[in-house]
């Protein structure tokens, strides 16, 4: 405890007088501070006062090193298709293939039967009165028979239309022997059939009326019979 002591201080004294007396402003007598005394013990810590507000935000620290990279996810879905990419770039040009085969001979022979000559008896050859181009094969106009000059294999389209002939049928000939694969049955009008045959120079051909029945033709200016042969292959 600060002692006081009671003086008849001057005025140069007043700045020190006590303050804190609690007769000063009554007391007449003006105290003077004496020295501070020791401290005294350390009371008892006093309860924690109330939380304060929150401080400013500070300043981001340095990242830190990266972590162990995680398993692989799953596999998602399929996109879209993407849009058409560019045109590349035209390519080396190939090699040059093998030598392709030609054409050795073709024929074009028909009929334009007149009505004097309409009816083709059963078992009777049909006489081709028109050629178209020819080459490697020969045929007289008017004559049955159509020659050939070059060996080889043949592709022969032939085909007949009638006024009547149902129940008849249709066929090819080499050198007067019926090939019997090309048998047609006629219908109503017509026949026609496909075939390959392998030729050899010298053989005649003939489309024949293959049948016991007569058949007759159509009559000019329709095509009553039609004979076309290309060379397709030559024979070994």
């Amino acid at each position: 405890m600060k002692s006081r002591q009671h003086t008849n201080s001057s005025e140069q004294d007043k700045a020190t007088r006590c303050m804190t007396c609690a007769y000063y402003e009554k007391c007449s007598r003006k105290c003077i501070l004496g020295p501070t005394g020791p401290a005294g013990p350390a009371g008892d810590i006093g309860p924690t006062g109330c939380t304060g507000d929150m401080g400013p935000k500070g300043e981001t620290g340095p990242t830190g090193p990266s972590g162990a990279t995680g398993a692989t996810g799953a596999t998602g879905e399929m996109g879209p298709p993407g849009g058409r990419g560019p045109k590349g770039e035209r390519g080396e040009r190939g090699p040059t293939g093998a030598p392709g085969s030609k054409i050795l001979a073709y024929g074009y022979i028909y009929n334009l039967t007149p009505i004097t000559h309409a009816a083709i008896e059963g078992n009777g050859d049909i006489p081709l009165n028109g050629n178209g181009p020819l080459m490697g094969v020969s045929h007289i106009e008017g004559d049955t028979i159509v020659n050939i000059h070059s060996s080889g294999s043949y592709q022969i389209h032939y085909c007949v239309n009638a006024d009547v002939g149902f129940g008849t049928s249709l066929a090819l000939t080499v050198n007067g022997t019926v090939v019997p694969s090309t048998r047609i049955p006629m219908g109503f009008t017509c026949a026609w059939g496909i075939a390959i045959l392998n030729l050899m120079a010298g053989d005649a051909i003939t489309l024949r009326n293959d049948s016991s029945s007569s058949m007759v033709l159509a009559s000019e200016p329709n095509v009553s019979a039609q004979l076309n042969l290309i060379q397709i292959a030559e024979l070994s």
